[in-house]
């Protein structure tokens, strides 16, 4: 048990370390402890246990610890120099790289011949995001080659023997890697020849070398024995040989609307990047912008054909999370704080109407410019979060399109890729602004599954008109043997709603669930017949006032043993927000009888004061209209930020003054009428600012001197373009726009 293992465990490596610094005069890393640890461990019950990963007993790890084993007296580590135990720590200056691999070369003497050899590969890999549905940062693997026979082994491809042993395999088998442990081993019975032992780094997403400044390496430590610490015998180790070869990760998409799971991505290295392409203005973003070529490991490439004659192509990018631990503050809510809680990923589209489209995967500059400035009909999405989108109506058979997958944060990413052609249009739009948006990839089949390992189904749908949302109705059409099983997650951007939360159903077949949490703001109900409410946590009302276009995906999770079904359909009506109320402006609106009217301001950053007011208009109501005010989500008569009835009769009524502080984001105004008649008030809302008084000072040319302002920063003079946007009470800066621009500003309060 771990109440004897773990102080046994410990002793021993206590014993390695003290070995390790007042004899050998080194000091050791503790992933070469731990490797040497398990290459001399042993199976306590030979006959009873292996190495297998299907193993049906997985009860000893890599089994007993022997610290004679691990740790031979005769311990003599020099290269070409035969030792019981060969090992090569952690260094610096010893790395990999994606693509990158070192080679050893072993010879096990012929007192060996019928004693296994051991090999063992450790890494410190970067602590993993949580989140992430891989765990393993980066990854390396261990493979070993007998140079007489051929066979190949490959880490951790065990046979389910006793004792276990490696698998062996020919060149023309398929390679087995593991890409989940940061521990891998092989055991080779009958050892004695000559192998080749090469560490290849598969895919090094996040530099975990501190000591290197400027590439995404890994290091790692390396064990070789031959069997236990009394052979007479051992190994000589040679090497290691390094080989660099990067290449682009480029991937066939084979299947329509099939998603591409867990897709990893390696880290953004500034200090890397030379190659810049400069803005056009047909970019979208700022023409004094630069686009980095970054370096082939932080790319993903997919080559997507389309087989349908579906006019309709996009190709996705979503739920995406940082490989690594984000920086602190990534968990904030905030879309545009410093540090957000997905990865930053980018998309580039080079379609059929581009002759050198395939040259994308070559970060072929042209390709790449011909993306960003919307050139050849390729394209881009550049936004700061890592859900991204390029879509197309004129898709034809047989066309072909290049993709390619970017990340630019520090910390790697992780990400689900699909690329989708449909019959019909992705979304569309009535007479009355609202914009009804199609699932494209179902029906979908939710796997069964359990509260450890739940089966998940995702559902996507793409909204591509622009459109502010006031409501979204939800109508979703199920098969399952038991719909208890199911708890549905709607989520766009970062706001979510819980559609179903292990609703008590039961068996339902084809059966459309319609779900409405909406919000009137015309004065006349707007409820759905046989709608149901959102379960929560989360509600339909956190979409309001957030821009519907890109990605929407139902998460539908089984969660519950035994029971098996699909989502059908899914479809999406978003009805817009139209403005009806502006700051400063007063506005006419009739409030139904015993009923609640909502209307929704938007307080942005900056603002100090928020002011509501309301008049109830003859015929007056009895009892009189009740004004509320509420932040993020509509009022009521026991969840409000302030409530007043309005008995003024004469405008502006009757008022509600919030903050300051005031922080920004969504506030709710509600209009009840506890009467038993209609009734009609004139209502609006002003915003309040801090008043400043601003001093600017221009500079006509690169050669002005820029005058220090009381704690100003000494920056070099620069020409630059006037930025500012004012009004009589506010200034804003657009820093988003401003990149590489020197700044003089001076407010006087």
């Amino acid at each position: 048990g771990t109440s004897m293992a773990t102080p046994a465990v410990t002793g021993v490596l206590a014993l390695m370390q003290d070995y390790f610094t007042n004899t050998l005069h080194l000091v050791p890393s503790p992933v070469l402890l731990k490797a040497m640890l398990i290459n001399g461990a042993r199976s306590a019950w030979p006959g009873v246990y292996g190495y297998a990963v299907n193993s049906g007993v997985n009860l000893e790890g890599w089994g007993l610890i022997n610290l004679s084993n691990s740790l031979p007296a005769s311990l003599n580590n020099s290269l070409n120099t035969t030792t019981p135990l060969f090992f090569a720590d952690q260094n610096p200056t010893n790395v990999l790289a994606t693509g990158d691999s070192h080679t050893y070369t072993v010879a096990v003497s012929a007192s060996s011949t019928n004693l296994p050899l051991r090999i063992t590969l450790a890494w410190t890999d970067p602590p993993g995001n949580p989140a992430a549905a891989l765990k393993l940062v980066n990854n390396l693997n261990l493979v070993v080659t007998n140079l007489t026979t051929g066979d190949v082994y490959y880490g951790n491809h065990f046979a389910p023997s006793i004792p276990p042993f490696s698998i062996a395999s020919t060149t023309n088998d398929p390679a087995v890697f593991d890409s989940v442990n940061n521990v891998q081993n092989i055991v080779i019975p009958g050892a004695a020849g000559s192998y080749s032992v090469t560490i290849v780094g598969r895919s090094v997403n996040v530099n975990a070398v501190t000591a290197e400044q400027t590439r995404i390496v890994q290091d790692y430590a390396l064990v070789v024995a031959c069997d236990d610490a009394g052979n007479i015998g051992g190994v000589s180790v040679s090497g290691p040989v390094a080989v660099s070869a990067p290449a682009a990760q480029v991937s066939a998409v084979t299947g329509t609307n099939l998603i591409n799971f867990t897709q990893v991505i390696g880290a953004n290295a500034p200090l890397l990047s030379t190659n810049f392409i400069v803005f056009g203005t047909n970019a979208g973003y700022a023409t004094n912008a630069v686009l980095y070529l970054g370096q082939v490991n932080q790319w993903r490439f997919y080559v997507a054909t389309n087989t349908t004659g579906f006019t309709n192509a996009a190709f996705i990018v979503f739920n995406p999370s940082t490989l690594a631990i984000p920086v602190e503050g990534a968990a904030s809510q905030n879309y545009f704080s410093y540090t957000r809680p997905e990865a930053d990923l980018d998309i580039y589209v080079a379609g059929p109407n581009d002759p050198n489209a395939f040259n994308l995967t070559n970060l072929d500059a042209t390709v790449l410019a011909n993306c960003i400035n919307h050139v050849n009909g390729d394209s881009a999405m550049l936004d700061r979060g890592g859900t991204a989108y390029v879509a197309f109506n004129d898709s034809q058979m047989g066309q072909v399109y290049y993709i390619g997958i970017k990340c630019e944060d520090q910390t790697g990413g992780e990400f689900g890729f699909i690329g989708a052609f449909s019959q019909n249009p992705f979304s569309s739009m009535d007479a009355n602004g609202n914009e009804y948006v199609n699932a494209f990839n179902v029906p979908i089949d939710i796997p069964d599954g359990d509260n450890v390992h739940p089966g998940v189904g995702y559902v996507l749908a793409l909204a591509l008109q622009p459109i502010t949302v006031l409501n979204v109705i939800v109508s979703n059409t199920v098969t399952h043997q038991n719909f208890g099983d199911l708890l549905g997650i709607l989520s766009h951007d970062q706001d979510y709603a819980t559609l179903n939360n292990h609703d008590s159903l039961g068996p339902i077949f084809n059966q459309t669930l319609i779900y409405q949490d909406s919000i009137s703001t015309n004065g006349v109900s707007n409820s759905i017949p046989g709608a149901i409410p959102s379960d929560g946590p989360g509600s339909l009302q956190n979409f309001t006032g957030s821009d519907g276009t890109g990605v929407w995906i139902l998460t539908e999770i089984d969660n519950g043993l035994t029971q098996t079904g699909r989502v059908e359909n899914l479809t999406l009506k978003i009805e817009p927000h139209q403005n009806q109320t502006t700051n400063g402006i007063l506005r006419t609106v009739k409030v139904l009888a015993h009923s609640w009217y909502y209307d929704y301001i938007l307080a942005p950053v900056g603002c100090i004061n928020l002011t509501v007011v309301a008049t109830n208009l003859p015929p007056y109501a009895s009892p009189p209209i009740e004004l509320a005010l509420q932040f993020k989500k509509p009022p009521t008569h026991t969840s409000n930020l302030r409530i007043v009835d309005l008995n003024q009769g004469v405008p502006p009524g009757n008022v509600i003054s919030y903050g300051p502080p005031v922080p920004p984001g969504i506030y709710w105004a509600g209009l009840y009428n506890p009467s038993g008649t209609d009734a009609t008030v004139e209502w609006g809302y002003t915003l309040g600012f801090s008043a400043a008084a601003v001093t600017t000072v221009d500079y006509p040319s690169a050669d002005t001197p820029l005058p220090i302002l009381d704690d100003a920063v000494t920056v070099s003079p620069q020409a630059m373009t006037n930025y500012f946007t004012t009004n009589s009470t506010i200034l804003v800066l657009d820093f988003d726009t401003i990149q590489g621009i020197n700044v003089g500003l001076r407010v006087d309060h």
